[in-house]
């Protein structure tokens, strides 16, 4: 999807100026400077996740671990009731010019993905969902409605402000991965931090990226390049570089797209855990009717238009980590 280049969860990560400076195209990102390979380290005595040493740090590993209150007053994702949406779209409508007239990719589009739960977004080819994803990402500027991220609403928002909301409050990952083979698993995932403004301390940085490599299961692969990884293990690096920030809204567009059957359906586990164990809302893009009927809920496009959304009550409230990042 082309429009997908510059979100917090993608190597051009969210949070610098001119993102999104027109109606429809988001300008190129500049090119970052992008940290020496010997610039951040693995803290001394990680051995990864696999039953070994495991650091600290407030991060909730395991979907198991009981909830933890949230430091500093911040109110829990756990409960739909309290909090806004995840993300929330009403009468939303895209046209934009082609050479064959004024094409319409969505057509009054209104649906609401809770904190907390996992939306399969389905439908043939052409039907607008990497529309949606780019309008739900904040690459993509609506002709008409309604789009609330966090309980944001975009609208009149500035392309510094629609930035700093994309870097905090939303997760991306792709088919293609986009990871620097310089820079190491663990320096990766901790790339949305250089681009912040005001950033937490290094070394804190360094243990959230260990951690949710070990969360993920591939902390013993910290220190490694992602071209020495299978496509799993690099996928796995991608999805938690997109929860580096603590997202409100996690999008997938098609994230198992050029894996093999068995590593595609690990991949898709992994993304419908997201929602219990990190209190992310997840929306994955699939064509895949098995896994769309794993997920929470269901929204069918057709032409631009919902055609059939369909949903199961949510599950059990998931574990919630706090962020700084």
């Amino acid at each position: 999807m082309s429009q997908i280049t510059g979100t917090g969860g993608d190597y051009c990560p969210a949070g610098r100026d001119g993102l999104l400076t027109g109606p429809d195209v988001s300008a190129p990102c500049t090119q970052p400077e992008v940290p020496r390979r010997a610039e951040i380290q693995v803290p001394q005595g990680h051995r990864g996740a696999r039953g070994r040493e495991r650091r600290s740090g407030g991060l909730a590993l395991l979907a198991a671990a009981p909830a933890a209150p949230r430091p500093h007053g911040r109110p829990s994702r756990r409960s739909s009731h309290v909090n806004p949406p995840a993300a929330e779209l009403v009468g939303v409508r895209v046209e934009y010019p082609s050479p064959q007239g004024q094409v319409v990719a969505l057509r009054d589009v209104s649906f609401t993905c809770p904190a907390g739960t996992s939306t399969a977004l389905t439908g043939p080819t052409g039907s607008g969902k990497s529309t949606l994803v780019a309008v739900l990402s904040l690459l993509r500027r609506t002709t008409s409605g309604t789009v609330r991220i966090g309980g944001h609403d975009t609208a009149g928002l500035s392309g510094r402000e629609i930035a700093g909301l994309r870097s905090t409050k939303i997760g991306v990952v792709l088919a293609s991965f986009h990871l620097e083979t310089s820079l190491t698993a663990a320096q990766n995932v901790m790339m949305p931090w250089f681009f912040r403004a005001r950033r937490a301390p290094r070394r804190e940085a360094q243990l959230r990226a260990v951690e949710l490599l070990d969360a993920l299961e591939i902390g013993d692969l910290a220190d490694r390049s992602p071209h020495t990884m299978t496509g799993g293990q690099r996928h796995r690096v991608a999805i938690a570089r997109a929860l580096f920030s603590d997202p409100a809204v996690f999008l997938a567009d098609e994230p198992a797209d050029h894996l093999d059957e068995d590593a595609a359906t690990e991949v898709a586990t992994l993304l419908l855990s997201l929602p219990s164990r990190f209190g992310t809302a997840v929306v994955l893009v699939t064509h895949d009717e098995a896994i769309a009927g794993r997920a929470d809920r269901r929204v069918d496009l057709v032409g631009g238009e919902i055609a059939t959304p369909t949903g199961s009550a949510p599950r059990l409230a998931p574990t919630t980590t706090s962020s700084s990042w």
